[in-house]
């Protein structure tokens, strides 16, 4: 199994965005950069995380986007609903009726518990904890350029 790249690019702008809560927009072409994203695709995400409601544009000269609530308030797997909608390993567990063997399935428990575990460490964490610990990665970074 393997995490998308439109999840994995969206959680990467979603902690640009937490990083800069409260100071104001961050243009798309900042993040872009900073991630290594094309604009265009980042765009198309950040269209989807505000329509989920975790982001908000700015229009103008110094518009952007901003993320629409606390760092300390937003996971992980919010943001991964948002941008490939309900979390689940296989179609069964998060829609029941599109399996005629449900109820005798030898692997569904397997795939369930699976589901579960995956969401709870995708809401083990927030944005704010990623952004703590992505601020140490560069400041571990800028001290060995330094040395």
């Amino acid at each position: 199994m393997r995490v998308t790249t439109k999840f994995r690019y969206a959680l990467r702008a979603a902690v640009e965005l937490a990083r800069a809560y409260g100071t104001g927009p961050v243009m798309v072409e900042k993040i872009a950069t900073r991630q290594g994203i094309s604009r265009k695709y980042l765009e198309n995400l950040l269209t989807s995380m505000k329509s989920a409601g975790l982001v908000a544009s700015v229009r103008g000269s110094k518009g952007g986007y901003v993320l629409a609530m606390p760092p300390d308030k937003v996971t992980p797997y919010d943001v991964a609903v948002a941008v490939e909608g309900e979390i689940a390993v296989v179609d069964c567990v998060s829609r029941p009726r599109s399996c005629d063997k449900k109820s005798t399935c030898p692997t569904r428990d397997l795939w369930i518990e699976l589901t579960l575990q995956i969401r709870r460490t995708l809401n083990s964490m927030t944005l704010q904890d990623m952004v703590g610990r992505y601020n140490e990665k560069l400041e571990r970074q800028a001290l060995m350029y330094n040395i």
